[in-house]
């Protein structure tokens, strides 16, 4: 049975996972830490960068200064400017208000060339006075993140190849959760347990079956859609009891199995729906190619699918009395 290793940090942020990749990921933080170097983390929406980035702060000589991050493309250029260097009546920049700590610089390959330029010279700049700052000195860690390849970038002329340089001196990626699923388990264990603690404290337990469509899903949106997942599924469990049928549908309709036709293709099954949903939706699916075959005439239908015009519209959720069309 595999150890699952996490790192808890304030804010309910927690780094979490037995996989090869994750404890790759500890052993890289574990060893820089401690020093000053920039750190550039690059992976997918959802994977947790910020989770890394904060568990890297919490775990080094840092971690009883501030933490700051800024989403880099969220704001306008001018507020973003501002928010980064200072504002013209004073007020600190992100750098200035994290003195010993750390800054997190998300989606950083989203920074218009303008404000590159800045940044690469701020950091020549803070790099000429490190020397002389002692241990209680007003300097930072700085951590970037990245949904793209940044030297990829850089490459295509889109980021200034000389700030990549500064900004990846310890590069690490994050690899999506399709390719670490024995993660799925402790990171749905962490969301159940949350999920408890937020409300009545009564644990909340999950079926084998709804956890084995959690492990098939391919996860497009990572951890946060994890997350989105089981606390939509304990919002619907009866007796805090998650079943297949509270899991969101994208998460159990993935099931495919050939076709009895002469098409060789598949098709997917709802499973976690009810036996009488799954016929009603395809006693509508039937109905609707059937009217089309018919160019929509509903008597042509009904006489086709051998049924009344008056089941017809019944099954079509149709006022009987309507004129029907020939």
């Amino acid at each position: 049975m595999p150890v699952t290793t996490s790192v808890r940090s304030p804010g309910a942020s927690k780094l979490i996972g037995h996989s090869g990749a994750v404890q790759r990921i500890f052993e890289i933080l574990r060893r820089v830490a401690d020093n000053d170097s920039p750190v550039l983390l690059e992976g997918e929406f959802g994977v947790g960068k910020h989770m890394v980035a904060r568990t890297l702060h919490d775990s080094s000589r840092r971690a009883s200064a501030p933490f700051k991050e800024l989403q880099c493309s969220a704001m306008p250029e001018d507020a973003l400017e501002a928010e980064l260097f200072g504002h013209a009546n004073g007020a600190q920049g992100i750098f200035g208000r994290a003195t010993g700590g750390t800054v997190h610089l998300a989606e950083v390959h989203v920074l218009p060339a303008r404000i590159q330029a800045q940044l690469n010279t701020f950091l020549d700049e803070t790099q000429a006075r490190r020397s002389a700052w002692n241990n209680g000195g007003s300097h930072f860690r700085l951590v970037s993140s990245t949904t793209v390849s940044l030297e990829e970038e850089a490459k295509e002329g889109r980021f200034r190849e000389d700030l990549f340089y500064k900004l990846s001196v310890v590069p690490l990626k994050i690899p999506p959760l399709r390719e670490r699923r024995e993660d799925i388990k402790p990171l749905v264990d962490h969301f159940l347990k949350e999920l408890s603690d937020r409300m009545d404290g009564r644990p909340f337990s999950m079926d084998s079956y709804a956890f084995e469509f959690l492990e098939k899903y391919s996860w497009p949106g990572n951890i946060s859609e994890l997350r989105n997942a089981v606390e939509r599924a304990c919002a619907f469990a009866e007796n805090y009891r998650v079943k297949p049928a509270d899991l969101p549908a994208k998460v159990t309709q993935q099931i495919e199995v050939p076709t009895t036709n002469a098409s060789n293709g598949v098709t997917q099954l709802p499973i976690g729906s009810t036996l009488d949903d799954f016929i009603r939706g395809q006693e509508r699916l039937f109905i609707q190619e059937t009217l089309k075959y018919n160019n929509g005439s509903r008597e042509k239908t009904a006489s086709m699918l051998g049924v009344s015009i008056a089941t017809l519209y019944r099954k079509m959720g149709l006022n009987v009395d309507r004129k029907t069309t020939a």
